[in-house]
């Protein structure tokens, strides 16, 4: 093969489908070596490009993959994952991008460019990846490119190609109304077991569901907490180093707070809230409900009556109840709690190949002592309009202002208490264009009561349990050690 010859074909062939112009220097000399200078599968270095001779099988693909790369302004380079982009649009298989990668740094353990992609039809991916590269270019260019707005630019683009079926719909719906179904109830209501399986793995990969098998943290004394910081990059990425963070959400105007969900050792609360001080806000979060929405002709003016159509909820004990494990509980049981974390759903022979001691005895104590639970969660999904919503409310009127809120949209609620707030605050997607119409409903009908309407960039990292700081003597996550880093890494805030 005539490596340059070939390069130069793929150069090509690219800047045709995409439209997108070649950036770089473009290499006069392909070499093939034992080892690459500086290390890795491939590197450009002046009129040559060096490649893995472990790579030879593959060559075509990687050298299309470099031709992906020479579309992009050099200082792409600071967020190394944009390769990952080329990778799959060159077709290396999965098994080689993931030697070759450049894991992201903070708790992106869900991180995952193939799955999302290859949920797109073919003929979709030339434009997806070119305006990827467009505006990553720009963004660069300007000196405002970060991992963070790669993946919220991925997840946007990418996630609103994605055809959802009728199909995925009705598996969703049927799964809203009992998050406790089982596989055969579905396919007991008509839904094929392919149709299934396939509606399945894209709402996972959309963020949409997650399950059906679920970890208890309240089980293992983690609680979850709402915290809200200034909109800064040394608070961002503060935060992403620090274990305990589950997701994080960026308002798209500079003058809101990001707003971010923690997983966070009970015991270790009153720290937590002296170190963050009175800049950051932390809230508990006591209650959730999730609503999908299959309705796309209701407007917000009209939906107001659901407000006075629900019935309200009195209020209950809404106290934390925190409980310590009941049983002592080694790193290989939180392996197998990360993996259920990961794939919704463990079986032997994954905890065999994982090399997990006693894989059958310890997946069957896990779930007999609940802290592997058969339920579904909900998320918000990836590439659609995303909304943020804060209301100062009780309790008792989170039943109505949900209903309200799922009629025009699907939304996550939360009721939270904390930093003289008691409210709540949901995770609304709807339809761009009665966006502005919601903000006036809402405003109509809370007054000043409507805190926050603010749209956001979701930035969720796939979190899993922090193993390293489990203590197996006490059976306690540690705490006191990464939040002393934080209190560091918040200086520069």
């Amino acid at each position: 093969m005539d490596l340059i010859r070939e390069l130069h074909a793929r150069i090509e062939d690219f800047s045709e489908r995409t439209g997108l112009s070649v950036r770089r220097p473009i290499p006069k000399e392909v070499r093939v070596v034992d080892e690459v200078p500086g290390g890795g599968c491939t590197s450009l270095d002046g009129e040559v490009l060096w490649v893995a001779g472990s790579m030879t099988k593959w060559l075509p693909q990687v050298l299309g993959k470099e031709a992906v790369i020479l579309h992009t302004v050099p200082a792409v380079d600071d967020v190394p994952q944009v390769h990952d982009l080329a990778w799959y649009y060159s077709g290396v298989p999965k098994e080689l991008w993931t030697i070759c990668r450049v894991p992201p740094e903070g708790p992106f353990h869900d991180y995952d460019p193939y799955e999302l992609l290859s949920l797109l039809p073919r003929g979709q991916l030339d434009g997806v990846v070119g305006n990827l590269l467009r505006i990553i270019n720009s963004a660069a260019e300007r000196g405002s490119l970060y991992f963070e707005t790669y993946v919220a630019l991925l997840n946007r683009i990418a996630g609103m190609m994605v055809r959802i079926t009728e199909s995925d719909l009705r598996v969703m719906e049927i799964i809203s109304k009992n998050p406790l179904i089982t596989d055969k109830e579905i396919r007991d209501m008509g839904i094929t077991g392919a149709t299934l399986t396939r509606s399945l793995r894209k709402l996972r990969t959309l963020g949409m569901l997650f399950g059906p098998e679920n970890v208890d943290h309240w089980k293992l004394g983690l609680t979850t907490l709402l915290i809200a910081f200034p909109n800064t990059r040394e608070c961002r990425k503060a935060f992403w180093r620090f274990p305990y963070t589950y997701s994080v959400y960026i308002p798209v105007s500079s003058g809101a707070n990001v707003r971010a969900y923690l997983s966070y050792p009970y015991q270790g609360l009153d720290a937590l809230r002296e170190v963050l001080g009175e800049r950051i806000s932390v809230y508990l979060v006591k209650d959730a409900a999730f609503g999908l929405s299959l309705d796309e002709g209701r407007r917000p003016f009209e939906a107001v009556k659901e407000l006075f159509r629900q019935p309200h909820r009195s209020e209950r004990d809404l106290s934390i109840r925190v409980e310590r494990p009941a049983a002592r509980l080694d790193r290989n049981d939180l392996r197998v709690l990360n993996l259920v974390l990961k794939y919704g759903r463990v079986s032997h022979r994954l905890l065999k190949k994982e090399k997990i001691p006693d894989p059958k005895k310890r997946l069957s104590r896990l779930r007999k002592e609940g802290y592997i639970v058969r339920i579904y969660f909900h998320g918000i999904p990836k590439g659609m309009e995303k909304l943020l919503l804060m209301v100062k409310a009780p309790h008792e009127e989170m039943i109505p202002y949900h209903s309200f809120l799922r009629s025009v949209g699907s939304v996550v609620t939360h009721y939270l208490e904390g930093d003289g707030f008691r409210g709540l605050l949901s995770l609304l997607v709807t339809r761009p264009e009665i966006r502005d119409d919601l903000v006036w409903a809402m405003r109509s009908v809370y007054g000043d009561q409507l805190v926050l309407a603010e749209d956001f960039l979701d930035i969720s990292p796939g979190w899993r349990l922090p193993i390293d700081l489990w203590d197996e003597d006490s059976g306690t996550f540690i705490w006191d050690d990464p939040l002393h880093r934080l209190e560091r890494d918040l200086n520069g805030c």
